[in-house]
Parts: structure tokens; sequence; C-alpha cells
């Protein structure tokens, strides 16, 4: 998880995800400042053009990573007495910036949505790569160096922001309930029921 959660930190832009789920939570006050909205668009235009790299897709991929093994382990350890409340924290952080990654991917629209823009794209499944061994390293190395017009999955959910709530679920099941920590490296991205 470590490796996963240092690489993440690595490939994606962090700050400016925190900054941009951060900015859906303003006051009024700054919500009128023109220097935030500039800076917030700027962020935005940042993002969008990050979305698009390959670094982006190895940040996808870590996230992936991450959120699959935190899935090995809740439903294969349990019998060892293994469960999400026992995981280092270390782990949860992971579970948590995973989930910023793909969030602003999805709200960002990178690839569109077959909904809204339809399209014959190549269909990507991203847990299919999260398989231990070299079976699939070859196709994930050529979409990660030119993915751009591929519609990606996540166990079947497609990355858009028609599907971002649904996704998230996903990894907030890879959380201990109601884990306060979340809300401050993932500021509103998990819907926690007091």
């Amino acid at each position: 998880m470590l490796y996963h959660l240092f690489s993440l930190q690595i490939f994606a832009e962090i700050r400016t995800i925190t900054n941009l789920a951060k900015d859906r939570r303003l006051s009024p006050i700054e919500e009128a400042s023109s220097i935030h909205l500039e800076t917030r668009e700027q962020r935005l235009t940042e993002m969008k053009a990050w979305g698009l790299t390959p670094t982006a897709r190895w940040s996808l991929c870590h996230a992936v990573d991450v959120l699959v093994a935190h899935q090995n382990i809740a439903h294969h350890d349990a019998s060892l007495g293994l469960t999400i409340r026992t995981l280092d924290p270390v782990a949860h952080m992971a579970a948590c910036v995973a989930a910023m990654v793909v969030w602003v991917y999805c709200i960002l629209d990178i690839q569109g949505c077959e909904i809204c823009t339809p399209g014959n794209a190549t269909v990507i499944e991203l847990t299919r790569w999260s398989v231990p061994g070299l079976m699939y390293e070859k196709e994930k190395e050529a979409w990660i160096g030119d993915g751009n017009g591929c519609r990606i999955q996540l166990q079947g959910i497609q990355l858009c922001s028609c599907n971002v709530e649904y996704l998230m679920a996903l990894f907030q099941g890879c959380l201990p309930e109601a884990w306060s920590t979340a809300d401050s490296i993932a500021p509103g991205i998990f819907k926690f029921s007091t």
C-alpha cells in the first residue's frame, strides 16, 4: 500500500486534486472572489490537461491496485482475522488518495460518457491489469502510453461524472465506518452517515 500511495503522490497532482475537492465547499465570500474563481479555473484547466497524460493513466492503475488489494483483504483474509479495521492507517490513506484520483478523472469527464457523448471507443476494464504476473503487462503499457479514446471502466462502472457516487462507494467500502481522517485527506468525496 505504501508503494501505491507514494506512486500516487508522484504521478497525480494530489494537492491540486484536494483543492478542487475543497472548491465544492466554498464560503459565500470565497465563492464571490474573482481571484479564487481564476485560481479554480486554472486548477480545472491543469487537471484536464493532466487527465490526458500517461501519468494520469499510471495514477489510475495505482488507484485500482489499491482498491483491488483492499477488496482482496476484505474477502479472503477475514478467516485470518484481518479486516478493514485491523489494517494499518497507511492502507486507509492509500484508499482515500486513490479515490481522489478516480474522482477527479470522473468529474472532469476526461473520456466523456457513453450516455452523454456516445461513441464506439474501445472499452478498457482497469481491474483486469491488477492480476499479478506479466499476462496483461504489454496491454497495460500500451494503454498507458496512448490510452486516449478508450472508455475506461472500474469493476464494470464507466469512469464519468454520472457514476462518481458509485465509484466512490467502492473506495468508501475500504475504510472503517465514519473514519474521520478520510474527510481531511479526501474532502467531501465520501458520504458517511452520522
